[in-house]
């Protein structure tokens, strides 16, 4: 996302960019310059428009009683009869008409009645039919008219939900009313215009926290994730109206965060203690047929790590008569694939000499580093009554259920162990605090 949020411009560098938005130089100074504009009172003005407009709509718009569907006419035995009057007389000739005025009325009487009935029957049916529609008409307006009424309020929520959205994304971007107003939707300004306190330590401390978290304990100016001390910045200073909401903060370096506040000096923060995260590494996990040097390896899965993170997994059964299974591959186009997947990388095993053993066997010459974290949680959590990767598991609330896992499900449990026993501390360990480890 290289488009900065407020003013909608993808030509301008990004001065403050993460997951929660991204904003540039020149829109945080004009912000800071205008920070008197109304933003949230145009957003209330904005809500009373649309209330307008709804309550207008039940009261002369389309769910008003003006627009509610009309019956239909029903012509009287007199309209058609003198209709049906009207066509004998039109069809009849000038001659004829004189004749049957003074001598022979009862003929044009019998044509009469003729055309009444006819026309009678057609308009009998095309009443039932007006009826019909009419009444399907005035049932869809009453359910309608019923529906906008009872959803008044997602009705209004929505249409200021779709302003907001066309301000937001899409709306001219050079006007500053806009750009205050998407200031205020995501949270980098106080829209009633109330100067925050800053928050106590106390307070502050989570939500920090959580910034760190958020941005990878890295500062967004500067790129560096190697800083021992990080500081959290409000992108729109508290003065200007700004907030303590999440998209308003972001993660800075001592020094980045010097150069935002001229002419004065930042207070120093304690040194970050970074907790650990094992580095890179591979956990490896196998299954056998048996636990003699004669038996052989029927599943193998892996787990990479990266930064502590699961990254990618590599997951085989192998060909033997315990798999019959058709297109499983043998144990010597395993190793190979398994030993491009690894690398250089470290390895994270439990039982480590079990494992190597039988890898060392199909001449998986394995010289990479090796942490073993059966005696890495012996040191770790003495307290244990064993240190069995189930019990591990369990002590960590980890998804865990033996012989009935998948051997990658095993590796991500292996890595997610190894990580939370590097994270517990000496202290913890004397004060019997290991099982706290995030």
């Amino acid at each position: 996302m290289n488009e900065c949020n407020i003013c909608l411009n993808f030509g301008r560098p990004i001065k403050y960019k993460t997951s929660r938005v991204s904003i540039c130089q020149w829109c945080v100074t004009n912000i800071i310059k205008n920070y008197d504009y109304p933003s949230k009172y145009e957003c209330d003005f904005e809500k009373s428009e649309i209330l307008f407009n709804y309550e207008y709509q039940l009261t002369d718009g389309e769910f008003s009683k003006d627009f509610e569907p009309s019956s239909p006419y029903k012509r009287t035995k007199e309209e058609v009869y003198s209709e049906a009057e009207s066509i004998v007389k039109r069809n009849e000739a000038l001659l004829t008409t004189l004749f049957r005025n003074y001598f022979n009325n009862d003929k044009r009487n019998k044509e009469i009645i003729l055309i009444f009935k006819d026309l009678t029957e057609r308009y009998q049916e095309q009443y039932d039919e007006e009826l019909e529609n009419y009444r399907n008409n005035l049932r869809q307006y009453k359910k309608n008219r019923e529906d906008y009424i009872s959803h008044k309020t997602d009705i209004i929520n929505e249409k200021y939900k779709d302003w907001l959205s066309d301000i937001v994304s899409y709306d001219d971007s050079s006007s500053i009313r806009n750009k205050l107003i998407r200031a205020y939707y995501y949270g980098l300004v106080d829209g009633e215009r109330n100067r925050v306190s800053r928050l106590h330590s106390d307070e502050m401390e989570p939500i920090r926290e959580t910034i760190l978290k958020e941005d990878n304990f890295t500062c967004v100016i500067c790129k560096d994730d190697k800083q021992p001390e990080l500081h959290v910045h409000h992108i729109i200073p508290l003065e200007y109206y700004g907030t303590h909401n999440l998209s308003n903060l972001v993660t800075l370096c001592y020094s980045c965060h010097n150069k935002q506040h001229e002419g004065m000096v930042v207070t120093r923060n304690k040194t970050l203690k970074r907790q650990k995260t094992g580095g890179d590494f591979v956990a490896i996990s196998i299954k056998t047929s048996g636990y003699s040097k004669n038996d052989k390896i029927i599943e193998i899965g892996a787990i990479k790590f990266i930064k502590g993170k699961p990254y990618s997994k590599f997951w085989s059964l192998i060909d033997t008569e315990l798999t019959p299974l058709k297109k499983t591959p043998s144990i010597e186009v395993v190793i190979p694939r398994l030993s491009k997947f690894v690398g250089n990388y470290k390895l994270a095993l439990h039982n480590s000499s079990f494992i190597l053993r039988f890898l060392n066997s199909h001449l998986m010459n394995i010289t990479n580093e090796k942490i073993d974290i059966l005696p890495l949680s012996k040191e770790k959590i003495p307290y244990l009554h064993n240190h069995k990767l189930k019990t591990l598991a369990q002590l960590y609330n980890l998804p865990f259920d033996g012989e009935h896992d998948r051997s990658d499900e095993v590796a991500l449990v292996i890595g997610k162990v190894y990580i939370k026993c590097q994270r517990i501390t000496k202290q913890m360990i004397k004060d019997k605090k290991f099982i706290k480890v995030l």
